[in-house]
């Protein structure tokens, strides 16, 4: 099995899981402001807007946060390499960012819901080319992830700055949406600047031929995670078609809280990505052996956080609607019980990538997909939230059984030093 560099990963991870952390609570403590502001209603607009820019901007990253890492990581020495990964990544979002506006127009003909408030969405679409030119999945490569952090960081305290001093009423709903948006941007403009000078990546011209090859070799895992982020965020989408404004206002409080919660597994993915392909090198025994001395104690972890916010959960709740919501109670308590399941999915997704078993990790996710959007059009107009929750917990158990099948399925040598590589 590879070397664990112990020091390194406990490094990574509580650098990049201290400033997500941050990250995350700065999001939580605008909710209960933004909510006192312009009502939960309005909160739950927001946040189907945020569901579909989400995705779209999904479409835009191109999978690169997988496929670039993994390339970055093998790759580190090799300065050549490097500055053609990152000068074509530029090169292909730009396209990719074209394309999720024009989805967005066709989004806007087939849904009413998004045709009558598309100046909100095109505000709000601001967030796609802002997240595209994030260079976090080259950081990530580099084992850098505590600067990935600080960049999403300062976009996030810049967007709450611009909510504090400019969000007061119903009326700047809009100006929310923006400010998401020109947070990320901003910030990705000043760090990709900053990551050629700091690495001296020498200007690469423009290629279409290179960004037809990474168009193709980047589809199963951009597939794989548009429909991943469908099953995360989608939901509320469904659960708004078949309700109204202020149920799915109670249930996003509740799932904020959830993501933020999901932040830390991200992050604790992250962090061992980069050692995960190292160790794929060495076969199906060494991740196995990797994951039980790194990953088992983060499960357990993950359970007992869990349960902890599932028992306070009536005091998390009250803080963010000033006053005690039962139906959010349940959502955050059913949530936390589903947090576990979810993680762990981690060591079977990270090896699927690493050993390039791109195809099986897609057909795992599609599958995923097409089981929770049937779970939601059946159970939703049934039981509304309630059926929104279960097919969430029918989707991640799917998918996590699946994955970790697949792991132990792998060979005992599967190099991904053989595959090609750009």
């Amino acid at each position: 099995m590879a070397t664990i560099n112990h020091r390194t990963l406990i490094r990574n991870f509580s650098s990049l899981g201290l400033v997500q952390g941050i990250n995350a609570l700065i999001q939580l403590l605008l909710v209960p402001l933004v909510i006192s502001r312009i009502g939960v209603d309005y909160y739950g607009q927001i946040a189907v807007i945020q569901v579909i820019v989400f995705f779209l901007a999904t479409l835009a990253e191109y999978g690169y946060g997988q496929t670039g890492a993994r390339d970055v990581a093998l790759n580190r020495n090799n300065k050549t390499v490097l500055a053609e990964l990152f000068y074509n990544s530029l090169y292909t979002k730009f396209f990719l960012c074209i394309a999720a506006f024009l989805l967005l127009l066709l989004l806007s003909l087939i849904f009413p819901v998004i045709r009558l408030q598309f100046s909100l969405y095109c505000l709000a679409f601001v967030f796609v080319p802002g997240q595209a030119s994030l260079p976090s999945w080259f950081l990530q490569g580099m084992e850098k992830l505590q600067w990935a952090a600080l960049i999403s960081l300062f976009s996030k305290i810049l967007f709450a700055i611009a909510v504090v001093l400019f969000i007061h009423d119903p009326a700047h709903t809009g100006l929310f949406t923006l400010f998401l948006g020109l947070g990320n941007l901003a910030t990705g403009v000043i760090a990709s600047m900053w990551l050629i000078r700091y690495y001296q990546l020498p200007a690469v011209p423009f290629s279409m031929q290179k960004v037809i090859i990474s168009l193709k070799e980047g589809w199963p895992v951009t597939v794989s995670n548009l429909l991943m982020n469908f099953m995360q965020y989608g939901n509320l989408f469904i659960l708004r078609l078949f309700t109204n404004d202020l149920i799915a206002g109670y249930f996003s409080v509740a799932e904020r809280i959830y993501f933020s919660m999901k932040q830390l597994l991200t992050a604790f993915s992250q962090t061992i990505y980069p050692s995960v392909c190292q160790s794929a090198l060495e076969g199906r025994e060494s991740l196995q052996q990797y994951f039980r001395k790194i990953f088992t104690p983060f499960w357990l972890l993950t359970i007992a956080g869990s349960a902890i916010v599932a028992l306070f959960a009536p005091f998390i709740t009250r803080f963010f609607v000033q006053e005690r919501q039962e139906d959010a109670i349940f959502y955050l308590r059913i949530l936390c019980v589903i947090l576990p399941v979810v993680c762990f999915n981690i060591p079977g997704s990270l090896s699927l990538l690493a050993t390039n078993h791109l195809k099986k990790y897609f057909i795992i996710y599609t599958v995923g997909f097409m089981l929770g959007t049937l779970a939601n059009i059946i159970l939703v107009p049934l039981w509304m939230a309630h059926g929104t929750l279960f097919a969430i917990g029918i989707t991640e158990l799917f998918i996590t059984i699946a994955v970790s099948l697949a792991l132990r399925s792998l060979p005992d040598k599967n190099s991904i030093s053989a595959q090609p590589r750009h």
